[in-house]
């Protein structure tokens, strides 16, 4: 049984470990992408709002 075992093609640690890398390194890429396309989303939607003069944020304050 030691022969067929020996027949198989062993992967080294550091294969697998840097593959886990480049997908984890993938994942924070596409995430900081999202990350920056909705903060330009915010930005213009807040612009948008400016310019049309919907900005009434001072009907959420609570009278004192």
């Amino acid at each position: 049984m030691t022969d067929s075992s020996s027949n198989h093609k062993r992967i080294p640690k550091t294969t697998i470990i840097m593959s886990e890398r480049k997908t984890k390194s993938g994942t924070t890429l596409w995430l900081a992408i999202g990350v920056v396309v909705l903060i330009i989303l915010l930005m213009l939607w807040l612009t948008i709002a400016d310019l049309l003069g919907d900005t009434d944020v001072a009907a959420f304050i609570a009278p004192i």
